[in-house]
């Protein structure tokens, strides 16, 4: 895994200088506007020290370096992300910074300049502000969320021309007073290189604190549930996924009021308990992972609950959480019959700690359910022969769902097995050795061991009744491995074998990269044909569906060796039959240009399931808003999509069902224009600005429009045009309003990222 992650970082650096920085506004004068940065030379602590590149990355020690102990105060700002000393770096979800500014001030606002691709991938989900005189008690003072984060961010990014961009996010107006500002991160991982505080107009004298948003600790705000607001639907149960230690999670107690009750899991007690005036029935939960609640309220109202970790409630050293419950009602759908969709990544716990999966999957118009993950397939199946798996598989094929699988063969723990011989890659451009052995170890060694996990689980898998599987192979090498003695022995036969005149690995590399890539195609038609040759004798039908995760590649690269296949030459064998790029970097608007770039690697018709992400787990590396992810989803399927999978459940919420719902009840009717119809280019827009896009679909005298407006935030207009118009009847479906005067189609946006989009259906 660390050889994954210092790829990882330096290959998406350089995707990045690819193209030019978005040449944003700067913020200088706006931050000179708040007075002095009363921050600067200010000393900080953090929760965890820095741990970004530990070991740093092929001699270069990166960001990492002793000045991270005063670089976020030094006014100095970086320039090249991960690779800039003046960065500090975090891997993982959370940071906590405090600054303390050496006497009690007035605080009005903070600005945090930080580094990301230029997608935004690694823009805070959630920033919080809090203050305090003597670290004992704090006071929230201002939170900052994912989607005003990212528009602050691209607004202001800046980078020099060989790095990524580096932006601002500001929490402003904050109105506040303390010795020490505390800010905690959530991000998947932090690139941060200046931290500025500023007292504006504020009279510290004049502060008055809100008691409700005083906590004893900057962990206490939401101690239990990522949130203090969320949404629960009153027809179909969706998971609160609670704060809970992995290793060693605890009792909690649940009060809620007579409007909503808990569905799961089972309490273990109950009382009434009445406080501030409110009455509440308190359950306890033993050890919750997730919390399910049901409500008769209807959409639109509010509730509110508590949680705790003390029974006692008079309990000083208790920890409480109230959370505030929008109710909300996803649309009651119909599925596609083709177009699959699915939200899943998960290990069969998960899902049977859910009631009524199946149902819910399609209340929702979900279709496709993959409750299985990690080593089920070998431990639950293969070991135990656990009946519960085969049962809720039965269970969904008998409700018309397709199962699907997702499982990691050809990964890290396997190729560096201890059973295996220690042959470590090889880079080809500096013989420096890499962090995992040589691919080829998989193949010579591990698939000879008789029932290795790989085979046997997929296997397992698809004896069980799968339909098909999702293939997440984890070793990811940079583009230049590997030239250790063994591949260097199969390069000379392989040259012979052709008469072709002998030349290096590394020669090679640098002058003919697609002769490398036919020698390493070998490598992986017998990888991933051994894979789907096991499979397919384990399946009922004989013939097992597999796709590989992330292929193919939208990266500009079309070839990566080490993990990334030339998608071609397996589909044309055979040996894949559906394609699962990843779109978790793209953004929004290029997502139909990605999916043009998939389709061309493939031959005609191979169904295409693109990976997204949405929820609002931070620990999940892409969050997206519900409206968002529809508007990506909406995009795929105009786009050639056949469908899509979502990692990873335990981020998706209410209101991401919600979306998933309304796309699906819009469109089911109208699949086989999805699947089938011609791309028109008959339909003109004219707007007041040029951020409009108009996709359509036809067949058979019928029409889909999908027209986007993705890059504007204030209101707009929109008129459609063109002879298909003429003597039309036009329907919104998603979407509004609309306004038809004969061939001419006009809509209103009012810049909101909810009213970006307008779905469409044109009739002769």
């Amino acid at each position: 895994m660390k050889t994954f992650l210092t790829w990882f970082a330096v290959a998406v650096s350089a995707l990045c200088l690819l193209a030019p920085c978005f040449a944003g506004q700067s913020d200088a004068v706006e931050l000179d506007s708040l007075g002095d940065n009363i921050a600067l030379h200010k000393t900080y602590t953090t929760d965890r020290a820095p741990n970004a590149f530990p070991d740093g990355y092929l001699g270069d020690p990166m960001c990492r370096d002793a000045g991270d102990a005063t670089q976020l105060t030094d006014g100095e700002l970086a320039a090249r992300c991960w690779f800039d000393p003046r960065t500090v770096g975090w891997w993982g979800d959370l940071v906590t910074i405090t600054i303390d500014l050496g006497e009690v001030l007035p605080v009005d606002a903070v600005a945090i300049h930080l580094s990301s691709e230029r997608n935004g991938l690694r823009i805070p989900v959630l920033t919080r502000v809090l203050v305090s005189d003597d670290l004992k008690t704090y006071h929230v003072a201002g939170e900052l969320d994912a989607a005003t984060a990212r528009s602050q961010w691209t607004a202001t990014q800046q980078c020099e021309p060989d790095s990524n961009p580096h932006g601002w996010i500001e929490l402003k107006h904050l109105n506040t007073r303390g010795r020490y500002v505390t800010l905690s991160i959530y991000s998947k991982s932090h690139y941060l290189d200046e931290i500025r505080v500023f007292s504006g107009d504020v009279d510290a004298s004049n502060v008055v604190f809100d008691p409700k948003k005083v906590v004893v600790s900057p962990d206490a705000v939401t101690p239990f549930f990522r949130f203090s607001q969320t949404s629960v639907a009153n027809n179909v149960l969706t998971p609160l996924v609670l704060l809970q230690p992995r290793k060693d999670p605890v009792d909690l107690w649940v009060d809620l009021p007579a409007s909503v009750a808990v569905a799961a899991p089972k309490p273990a007690e109950q009382t009434s308990i009445t406080i501030d005036g409110e009455t509440y029935t308190r359950f306890k939960l033993i050890k919750p992972r997730e919390l399910y609640l049901s409500t008769e309220l209807p959409a639109g109202s509010q509730a509110a609950i508590r949680l705790t970790n003390s029974a006692d409630p008079e309990d000083p050293k208790a920890l409480t959480q109230k959370i505030y419950l929008d109710i909300i009602a996803i649309p009651q759908t119909k599925p596609f019959q083709t177009i699959l969709m699915n939200v899943g990544f998960a290990d069969l716990d998960f899902w049977e700690r859910w009631p009524n999966i199946i149902q819910n999957y399609q209340n929702t118009g979900l279709n496709l359910i993959t409750p299985l993950g990690g080593n089920d397939y070998w431990y639950r199946l293969h070991i135990h022969h656990d009946p519960r798996v085969t049962s809720l598989i039965q269970q969904a094929k008998a409700a018309g769902l397709k199962v699907g699988g997702n499982y990691s063969p050809f990964c890290n723990v396997q190729i560096n097995g201890e059973k295996l011989p220690h042959r470590p890659a090889v880079y080809l451009t500096n013989d420096k050795e890499a962090g995992v052995n040589c691919p080829r170890v998989y193949t010579e060694n591990y698939l000879k061991i008789p029932d290795n996990q790989d085979t046997v689980s997929l296997q397992e898998g698809f004896k069980a009744g799968l339909d098909m599987m999702f293939l997440d192979s984890e070793p990811q090498w940079a583009g230049d491995i590997c030239a250790c003695e063994r591949c260097k022995e199969l390069w000379k036969e392989y040259l012979d074998q052709r008469s072709l005149p002998f030349v290096s690995l590394t020669q090679c590399y640098r002058d003919n990269p697609q002769l490398l890539q036919d020698f390493w195609d070998e490598f992986y038609v017998g990888l991933w044909g051994t894979l789907k040759k096991a499979a397919d004798e384990a399946s009922h039908t004989g013939s097992a569906s597999l796709g590989l995760y992330g292929v193919p590649s939208i990266s500009p690269h079309s070839y990566e060796f080490g993990n990334r296949p030339a998608p071609a030459v397996l589909y044309a064998k055979g040996i894949l039959d559906h394609a699962n790029p990843t779109f978790y970097y793209t953004k929004t608007p290029d997502i139909a240009d990605a999916m043009k770039l998939v389709a061309a690697q493939l031959p005609k018709g191979t169904p295409i399931y693109p990976w997204l992400s949405s929820g609002d787990g931070f620990h999940y590396a892409y969050e997206r808003t519900p409206a968002d992810f529809r508007n990506r989803v909406l995009e795929i399927l105009f786009n050639g999509g056949q469908g899509f999978i979502v990692w990873n459940v335990r981020g998706f919420d209410a209101q991401d069902y919600a979306a998933v719902a309304e796309v699906i009840q819009a469109l089911q009717p109208y699949e086989n224009i999805l699947l089938n119809g011609e791309p028109q280019p008959d339909f003109i827009a004219s707007a007041d600005d040029a951020s409009v896009k108009v996709t359509s679909l036809a067949l058979g005298g019928q029409t889909l429009v999908l027209v986007t407006r993705y890059n504007a935030t204030d209101p707009g207009h929109v008129a459609l045009q063109g002879p298909e118009l003429e003597n039309a009847e036009v329907t919104l479906l998603l979407g509004g309003p609309v306004k038809q005067d004969g061939g001419r189609i006009t809509l209103d946006f009012d810049g909101s990222e909810a009213d970006c989009v307008r779905v469409l259906l044109v009739r002769k």
